[in-house]
């Protein structure tokens, strides 16, 4: 009987010294699983901080897409202004066919003169190639031209001495309104002298004639200032429309400047924020990798399906990762 008590109290001695080295064990798992539920803890505070950092940069993104939806509107709208420089490129191109078609008509020519034989007989010369209508003062002369309507003389033929209003007078009323100004003007006097010719230049006539002059002499005379007014009046109108194209075009220009700009300054805040997110994003995946390997050390303790979701990260912050460490 004392042996088997003896075996007894050996047995019971031994099942306590399990006992107290399961309870150690015990403990020592419990004290693991603190610690993983710590990093679990630190892992998914983590994980926030990447979802808040994902979101951040899911609306920079979106941000990105509406400029970038500016910039496309922006970019219709050059294109657009491009087709209206087109436009009147073609416009330009038009109205140099009018000018052609306009040099093909006869001209119209306002003849001044008091003296009755010679209008008739400049005006059976003239009429050949040109419309001619005939007054016979130079006060005439200026009702018709101010009153005419939607009539453009191409150039006016005046002798200089006439009743009312001379040639003098009338060339400084014509040359002194805007209207007026650039309608080429020959005077024809009797006056031969060089003082009366210089007089007519200074005053602003195109051309001066003197008295007698043969038919052919006159003709080429207005020949001449009628092709030399009508090149004036194409280099007006073509440094006009250069004008307006080069403004027009500087306009353009400074518009897609301003975008590129402000392309790039997207685009370097952009870059800026990806180096600063890289960091912390790394960290993340750092404690996520020692995470896993304590729940691999931890597998024969218990059943990992508790902490094993811990061990993953989102689909999207892995995916933004990588695509950091690429970029």
């Amino acid at each position: 009987m004392q042996l088997q008590s003896s075996e007894v109290q050996a047995r019971n001695s031994e099942v306590q010294a399990r006992n107290s080295e399961v309870h150690a064990q015990n403990s020592e798992v419990q004290a693991r699983n603190s610690e993983v539920h710590a990093q679990n803890s630190e892992v998914q505070a983590r994980n926030s901080e990447v979802q808040a950092r994902n979101s951040e940069v899911h609306a920079r993104n979106s941000e990105v897409q509406a400029r970038n939806s500016e910039v496309h509107a922006r970019n219709s709208e050059v294109h657009a202004q491009s087709s209206e420089v087109h436009a009147q490129n073609s416009e330009v191109q038009a109205q140099s066919s009018e000018v052609h078609v306009q040099n093909s008509k006869r001209a119209r020519i306002l003849l001044v003169d008091d003296n009755a034989d010679m209008r008739g007989y400049l005006r059976r010369l003239l009429n050949q190639y040109y419309e001619v209508e005939v007054v016979n003062d130079g006060l005439a002369a200026l009702n018709a031209i101010r009153s005419g309507e939607g009539v453009i003389y191409d150039l006016v033929l005046a002798d200089v001495m006439m009743p009312r209003m001379d040639g003098f007078e009338l060339l400084r009323s014509l040359r002194a309104s805007p209207n007026t100004q650039t309608i080429p003007i020959i005077l024809l006097s009797a006056r031969a002298g060089e003082e009366s010719r210089v007089q007519g230049l200074e005053t602003g006539a195109d051309d001066y004639l003197i008295k007698p002059f043969s038919a052919r002499e006159l003709l080429a005379r207005v020949n001449a200032n009628l092709q030399l007014a009508q090149l004036r009046r194409e280099a007006v109108y073509r440094e006009q429309v250069m004008q307006a194209v080069q403004t027009l075009n500087n306009r353009l220009e400074q518009q897609v400047e301003a975008r590129t700009a402000q392309l790039e300054a997207i685009n370097q805040e952009l870059e800026a924020f990806f180096f600063l997110s890289i960091p912390r994003l790394a960290n993340a995946a750092t404690l996520h990798q020692q995470l896993c390997r304590t729940v691999a050390r931890q597998s024969s303790m218990q059943q990992p399906s508790s902490i094993h979701p811990v061990c993953k990260v989102s689909k999207l912050s892995r995916n933004l990762l990588l695509r950091q460490k690429k970029w």
